[in-house]
């Protein structure tokens, strides 16, 4: 675990979307924040990069609504992973808090314990969120002797490293890399921005992880 499907998130024309600047999840941000360990507007900066703040979106690749979240690397058991459940704002945030989040904010903390730079931290958890925490590790600390630009790197280096990253391991095993590999960072990178812009002055935050949503009932996904 720990690789994802290629992220070339252009979502279908379908629900509605919503300015960042719209506080229409924000509660529902917060309380599912402390799940990953981070600020509340970290969470809505990746929303709003992913899906356009559209809880009901799904990508060609089957990636769904506000975090798009693959129902196959949802963790949160097999009812609350389905194309359906996912298109419910709390569920899909839940999922994302609980998941790639997670293991992105603790591969952090472990390999990363002095990162408190916002724009660098949101970055690389948003990388690992989207390329997956194998791909996190191995643009912090490299792959094989390949790679590895640490913590401290310029924009510029972990793009580079990302690029990297993914074109090794698609040599290794025979295989083309996954569409827009070198561009990844790039998206990061303007999650990060977006995350500034909402005034995070530091990335990591205590608080609660909210319960386990309740699962919709038909038709009643968010707007």
């Amino acid at each position: 675990r720990g690789l994802r499907k290629p992220p070339d998130r252009i979502p279908e024309n379908r629900g509605t979307r919503h300015s960042i600047s719209d506080p229409i999840y924000d509660e529902i941000f917060q309380r599912y924040a402390g799940c990953a360990g981070v600020d509340w507007r970290i969470l809505k900066a990746v929303a709003s990069i992913e899906s356009g703040l559209n809880p009901t979106v799904v990508n060609c690749y089957g990636f769904v609504g506000l975090f798009q979240v693959g129902p196959r690397f949802c963790d949160v058991g097999a009812e609350y992973c389905t194309t359906e459940a996912l298109q419910d704002p709390q569920i899909n945030t839940y999922a994302a808090a609980t998941g790639q989040l997670r293991n992105g904010a603790r591969t952090l903390r472990n390999l990363c314990p002095n990162l408190t730079d916002v724009h660098r931290y949101t970055m690389l958890l948003y990388f690992g969120h989207n390329s997956g925490n194998g791909a996190l590790q191995g643009v912090i600390r490299g792959r094989n002797g390949v790679g590895g630009v640490g913590c401290d790197a310029t924009d510029e280096q972990y793009r580079q490293a990302g690029a990297d990253f993914w074109e090794n391991y698609s040599r290794e095993r025979g295989t083309t890399p996954p569409p827009n590999a070198a561009g990844r960072m790039d998206v990061a990178s303007r999650v990060a921005d977006s995350a500034v812009r909402l005034g995070v002055t530091n990335p990591t935050a205590a608080g609660s992880c909210g319960a386990r949503p309740p699962l919709p009932t038909s038709g009643a996904s968010g707007s």
